[in-house]
């Protein structure tokens, strides 16, 4: 069927785009559902999704983005984090107006840092991450992170670039540093905490509280000390 081409590409675009598993693609009843709506549409097989259609699709993007991004004025955010698993990693995101003016962010990758986090080695990271998109040094505007000396080195000393404090992570030492400042306060806090710990490590204590709350049940949570909103305003 002429179209063929066209369906099987909107498909592997509503997998990825709802974030569905792979696994559909060979799900009977979703193969059942296809043929119902046309009995000549040939579902491709898992691999020729994930190692053809997918791949194609993503060149594509990925072509399209990288001529946007040396056309336009760039502006970058990133960091550095850790997973539940002790994993770590820097995200690099990127930020433009197209030619309708429109903010347009695009994250451009999430690498698995293995080594050390030091300037060197950061920069060394995000040069790499410029010159696989094929950015003009001269296009970028500036580039936002958190307020990490070894992060600012390797922005603004090493790859010459203009570095951008980050204003959340700017407040959430100003604020962090009120409270501490703060002592009722603080001590408030604490007996807050140990309060969530005691819920979070009794689960009869949890299933009475349940009971005993009127309301909307909300499961208690632990404060983030790096999300300066999380002890004053926690929905």
């Amino acid at each position: 069927m002429g179209n063929g081409k066209a369906i099987l590409r909107s498909l592997a675009i509503f997998l990825v785009r709802g974030m569905h598993p792979l696994s559909m693609i060979e799900d009977k009843h979703f193969r059942e559902f296809i043929k119902v709506i046309d009995p000549r549409i040939e579902l491709p097989s898992r691999k020729t999704l994930s190692h053809t259609i997918l791949p194609e699709l993503y060149a594509e993007a990925k072509a399209k983005l990288q001529t946007e991004l040396s056309q336009e004025y760039v502006a970058l955010t990133t960091d550095c984090w850790t997973s539940l698993t002790n994993s770590s990693y820097m995200t690099v995101t990127s930020h433009f107006l197209n030619e309708k003016l429109k903010m347009v962010s695009r994250v451009l990758c999430t690498l698995a840092v293995e080594v050390s986090h030091t300037a060197e080695n950061l920069a060394a990271y995000l040069k790499s991450v410029t010159a696989e998109w094929r950015i003009p040094h001269e296009k970028i505007s500036g580039i936002v992170s958190d307020n990490a000396v070894n992060v600012r080195k390797a922005i603004a000393t090493i790859c010459k670039w203009r570095h951008v404090q980050c204003f959340a992570h700017t407040l959430i030492l100003a604020v962090k540093d009120a409270i501490h400042e703060n002592v009722e306060f603080s001590e408030i806090l604490t007996k807050c905490r140990n309060i969530v710990t005691f819920f979070h490590h009794s689960t009869p204590a949890t299933i009475k509280l349940a009971h005993n709350s009127p309301g909307k049940k909300c499961k208690l949570q632990q404060e983030v000390p790096t999300r300066w909103n999380y002890s004053i305003n926690n929905d």
